[in-house]
């Protein structure tokens, strides 16, 4: 519920001739149970190659610190798949695998990194389970990988008692003082705040968190660093129970 924002990681097709290697981010990873509550989360990433040729790679997971996660994926056989908080890979042509997330431990959040030096395509899930009595899926949606963006902003709709949760990451060797901007729907900030995030940290936050006296508006909210982010955001409903997907885009 709202701990996967506030307790503080999903993949977007790419091939770039020409690179040996390609990274992308996957700014919130959630697994485990929440504390207090009779619910978990489950962290799917589907992986395939896309090229003629093998494609090897790494899924880094990394606590919002910067440090390894120790979180248990398995495979789509149930094997074990992460050791030392990385999943490595191998794919023929056309080759998929599947890694989930085992839920076995408190929750875990943080993001992802994957490097392949191949044509992958990739996406992750993330499913918000009951476990009252027997286990049953309240919701999950799917998400993109994203390239870092210096500029850029998600649609923040926060009517209806809706509060969007942003995850950014820092993906730079220096620390960044992030600002945010919630814009109106005639485009004038109303809003300002500004938070330090270290290098290679993440952090995952409500709006309601980054503004406390956050309106009730359909606008959006941009945000800008001294180099590039990688961000994702998902939009709750009043009870944290039900999501969806916010997609950032580049602004001027």
């Amino acid at each position: 519920m709202n701990r996967f924002f506030s307790t503080v990681g999903i993949f977007l097709l790419f091939a770039v001739p020409g690179f040996a290697q390609q990274t992308v981010y996957f700014p919130q990873i959630a697994n485990g149970m929440e504390n207090g509550t009779l619910t978990h989360w489950h962290t799917t990433i589907f992986i395939n190659n896309q090229g003629m040729s093998t494609a090897s790679g790494t899924i880094s997971l990394m606590n919002s610190d910067g440090t390894p996660m120790a979180a248990a994926f398995v495979d789509e056989n149930e094997n074990g798949a992460a050791h030392n908080g990385q999943i490595t890979f191998q794919l023929g042509p056309g080759q998929n695998h599947k890694y989930t997330s085992t839920a076995t431990n408190p929750l875990q959040v943080g993001y992802g990194v994957m490097t392949t030096n191949g044509e992958v395509a990739a996406n992750v899930i993330f499913s918000h389970y009951s476990n009252a009595g027997t286990e049953f899926l309240m919701a999950e949606a799917g998400l993109p990988a994203t390239t870092p963006m210096t500029r850029q902003a998600i649609f923040s709709d926060t009517q209806f008692g809706f509060n969007p949760g942003i995850a950014v990451v820092n993906p730079t060797a220096s620390a960044q003082s992030i600002t945010f901007q919630l814009v109106n729907n005639d485009g004038q900030v109303v809003m300002s705040a500004t938070q330090t995030l270290g290098p290679n940290q993440h952090f995952a936050k409500f709006l309601s968190q980054i503004f406390p006296s956050l309106p009730a508006m359909a606008g959006r909210l941009q945000f800008f660093g001294s180099g590039p982010l990688a961000a994702v955001a998902l939009r709750f409903d009043s009870h944290y129970n039900l999501f969806t997907t916010l997609f950032p885009f580049q602004v001027p």
